[in-house]
């Protein structure tokens, strides 16, 4: 999956995290954050979001969670700000159909998407249909 940076439009919903051994990882969307921690049975150090206005790093723990109608990376529809205030006129757009949320439904949506992935390789390792598993990737 591509990571776009904050200069690009969609770059706002880039996630990144520190693993135990001090590695930095990306990813394009939150929800594949949360993929990664399960699919690896792992627990980053420390999480960030890009703040939807800003394009600034926050840590995730302490950003303001908003589901809305918007297309993310990854179509999980949820965008990141730094305090109520910033997120303020994103709740107040009528078009954007946005709500205050918290992280629990994306961790919800992640390990949903996760188990069905999942399920579909069971599906074609059993078919004998594998060959292209080199291919499928976190993409949820």
């Amino acid at each position: 999956m591509k990571i776009y940076t904050k200069d690009e439009e969609i770059g706002v919903f880039t996630a990144q995290a520190i693993k135990e051994d001090g590695t930095h990882v990306y990813f394009g969307d939150s929800g594949c954050l949360l993929n990664a921690e399960i699919k690896f049975n792992e627990k980053f150090v420390k999480e960030w979001l890009r703040d939807f206005t800003t394009t600034e790093w926050i840590e995730a723990g302490s950003a303001v969670v908003v589901k809305a109608d918007v297309q993310t990376t990854m179509k999980y529809g949820y965008a990141f700000f730094k305090d109520q205030e910033g997120a303020k006129p994103y709740l107040e757009d009528p078009a954007l159909n946005a709500e205050v949320s918290s992280w629990d439904p994306i961790d919800q949506e992640a390990e949903k998407r996760y188990q069905a992935k999942m399920q579909k390789e069971a599906e074609m390792e059993s078919n004998g249909t594998m060959e292209n598993q080199e291919n499928m990737n976190m993409d949820m």
